[in-house]
């Protein structure tokens, strides 16, 4: 409520008369009248009485005023930029070897093969071949039945210094030791020895 002999105060938001003082604010209020008025005389006094003194300033503080509310907060400030990625650091020494580890287990035994199927005695055949000079020539030493040529081979019954070929192989159905003999760049006859090696087939 207004007071006669009193400001009136505002609201600076709104711009109407503010609602009733509390009894802090009027007895401010009266301070400041009261300051004001005696401010008032003592200066009208010395308009009168002593014209050649030089006017007093006088300062009265007012109280302090109602807390505000807090403002909103404002808005986020922009990131950064991000900094420099720093250099890579050098390799550290390598670590001391651990100790070893325990030993493992056995690991389970493995199927037990198969049998192999029997071997048989084993033959040796041989035969004795006449090369003719400047020619080439075949022959063949057969396994006895029931056998299988398993190798062969040759030999010469005297020194023979000029040059042979010679090819060998077993016959398709491993029956016999054949023997293929280029002779051809040699103008001497000798006597060779043609053998095979057969294995008897056990059923």
């Amino acid at each position: 409520m207004y007071t006669e002999g009193m400001p009136m105060t505002y609201d600076p938001e709104t711009g109407k008369p503010a609602s009733a003082p509390t009894p802090k604010e009027r007895r401010t209020r009266r301070a400041l009248i009261a300051a004001a008025a005696g401010i008032a005389a003592l200066g009208a006094a010395e308009m009168t009485h002593a014209p050649s003194v030089a006017a007093r300033t006088v300062t009265v503080q007012g109280g302090t005023g109602p807390m505000r509310p807090t403002g909103a907060t404002g808005q986020r400030g922009v990131s950064g930029s991000t900094g420099a990625t720093c250099a890579v650091g050098a390799i550290g020494a390598r670590g001391a070897n651990g100790p070893a580890g325990s030993t493992g287990a056995d690991g389970v035994p493995g199927v037990t093969g198969a049998t192999g199927p029997a071997m048989g005695a084993v033959t040796y055949v041989d035969a004795v071949y006449s090369l003719t000079d400047g020619m080439v020539s075949f022959t063949a030493v057969p396994c006895p039945t029931e056998t299988q040529v398993i190798g062969g081979g040759l030999r010469t019954q005297q020194q023979y210094t000029k040059t042979l070929k010679v090819v060998g192989a077993p016959d398709p159905v491993a029956t016999a030791w054949h023997v293929e003999f280029d002779n051809s760049d040699s103008s001497s006859a000798t006597m060779v020895t043609v053998y095979a090696v057969c294995l008897q087939v056990v059923t």
